[in-house]
């Protein structure tokens, strides 16, 4: 969940305040990857108000993170090591 403080756009171009992404992350060293669900774009702040666009993307590849992305950042959150 991503939640913003400005208003910002979903790619149909409706106003929006949060997004919900369902992605899942191949931990193993070596292979960082990731792979996208689900997204869904919120009129709301943490996914309030009603939902403006939602994109299954469970057909979509496994993608390499990118060093210095957002992927990464997110990546090293979820596979962060004991």
């Amino acid at each position: 969940m991503i939640s913003y403080v400005d208003r910002m756009n979903a790619p149909n171009g409706e106003s929006i305040y949060s997004v919900l992404q369902d992605t899942s992350y191949f931990c193993r060293p070596g292979y960082e990857n990731f792979k996208q669900f689900y997204i869904g774009y919120y009129s709301g702040i943490d996914g309030g108000g009603v939902a403006v666009q939602r994109v299954g993307t469970s057909n979509s590849q496994w993608e390499r993170v990118i060093p210095d992305t957002m992927s990464e950042l997110r990546f090293n959150f979820f596979c962060k090591k004991d």
